[in-house]
């Protein structure tokens, strides 16, 4: 493995160690660096400041978007000294970086007496099935009528204007075109210009290619 890699591996098991020490929170700590620089870190502080989210990538992951001034770790690897829990795993798939390394085991982390097998289990299980969860219906906020909408893209803001690459007919490329958005929901947006009905847009971040108007799909 690359040394840089172990470097950081190391720092994010020191940042655990630190955390343990100054009675911050649990032995667990985190990394993220973009092109070979540290970019955010972090250990766990759950206890410290009573957040039971204060796990080490989240404290790392916040500390990164602040850093990088962006929602976003495009670029960036993450580091963390034990296989993320599903709440960390969840924020680390959000944020988007573009890979994840980590030392320890979740069985690792069980055997210490971190176990959050309960999680896995109850995730696992439909919705009505949950002991301590219990979907009592939907609030409906709004309805609009008649209105073209697609899944939310990546970068996709309520009343913003992005780019995106809409695929021709035949499927064999995609062509840069300027969609102005109207209001959202947590999964789907409003198109109020750019799209018509039927249109198929790459939703996925597309950042690589900020500087083509035109790619070539496989």
């Amino acid at each position: 493995m690359d040394e840089k890699h172990i470097a950081f591996m190391r720092r994010a098991i020191e940042l655990a160690q630190n955390g343990v020490d100054n009675d911050q929170g649990g032995p667990f700590g985190c990394v993220i660096a973009k092109d070979g620089q540290i970019v955010g870190e972090g250990c766990n502080e759950v206890t410290s400041t009573n957040d039971p989210t204060a796990h080490a990538e989240v404290v790392a992951i916040r500390a990164a978007c602040r850093n990088l001034e962006s929602f976003q770790l495009t670029g960036c690897v993450v580091y963390t000294s034990c296989e993320p829990c599903p709440m960390c795993l969840g924020a680390i798939y959000w944020a988007r970086p573009r890979a994840v390394f980590f030392s320890a085991t979740r069985a690792d982390a069980a055997e210490a007496g971190f176990d959050d097998a309960f999680v896995y289990d109850e995730l696992a299980l439909p919705p009505g099935a949950r002991p301590d969860l219990s979907v009592d219906g939907t609030i409906q906020l709004e309805k609009l009528d008649d209105v073209v909408f697609v899944g939310r893209p990546v970068f996709g803001q309520q009343d913003a204007t992005v780019q995106l690459f809409k695929i021709d007919p035949d499927g064999k490329y995609a062509q840069k075109v300027k969609v102005t958005f109207g209001r959202s929901s947590v999964n789907t947006i409003e198109v109020k210009e750019g799209l018509k009905v039927g249109d198929k847009v790459i939703l996925s971040d597309m950042s690589a290619y900020d500087n083509y108007d035109r790619i070539k799909l496989n």
